[in-house]
């Protein structure tokens, strides 16, 4: 299928194919310093790829990228266009969380939100699902992806995660000492004089 993207408001855009874009969009978002938006997907191939290419050499700037002519901004290609479907029965699914709730309502994919982060699709679904707190680097990642919206101080106020966290510390607390296989008690550790 052919896509268009377009790098920032009024830059240039991109017309290329792939099978799968919005995991492209995601890779390509990782690579460029402008945010990239989706501007449609339509049906066709290399040949329509080749076509497009042709149509608009004019305002080729270098491979698939071309200035911002309004034909391509608008995407007045005269091919059908492919919806990309499936957003909607994920968006109850964690729209508890204060990152959960800034991905709905700004119809933020985990994979695209992942792609910005540099992690992976399944770190961010336990962020938006309350089941993990993000680490002090990607909370300050999130700050500054989300421009300011979502902050440290919303996950602390959040409820805690649901995933139990057992640290060593918990563990050596009220733990019977071992005893020796002849059933006596384990030597008591020497005492330093002071």
């Amino acid at each position: 299928m052919l896509y268009v993207v377009q790098a920032g408001d009024g830059g240039p855009c991109k017309i290329g194919i792939t099978d799968f874009p919005i995991r492209r969009l995601t890779k390509m978002q990782s690579d460029h310093h402008e945010t990239l938006r989706l501007l449609g997907t339509f049906e066709g191939g290399d040949i329509e790829e080749a076509a497009l290419h042709q149509r608009f050499a004019a305002s080729q700037i270098r491979g698939e990228w071309f200035r911002p002519h309004p034909d391509i901004v608008a995407c007045n290609f005269g091919l059908p266009r492919i919806e990309i479907q499936g957003r909607k029965t994920r968006r109850r699914k964690f729209a508890g969380s204060p990152l959960g709730r800034y991905l709905v309502e700004n119809d933020i994919t985990l994979i695209t939100f992942a792609g910005l982060m540099g992690v992976n699709h399944s770190t961010v679904s336990r962020w938006a699902h309350g089941t993990d707190f993000p680490r002090p680097r990607h909370l300050r990642a999130i700050e500054r992806v989300t421009c300011g919206a979502i902050t440290a101080a919303d996950f602390l106020g959040s409820k805690q995660p649901t995933k139990s966290v057992v640290t060593s510390a918990d563990f050596l607390v009220d733990q019977p000492q071992p005893k020796r296989r002849n059933g006596a008690e384990p030597p008591a550790s020497p005492s330093v004089a002071t």
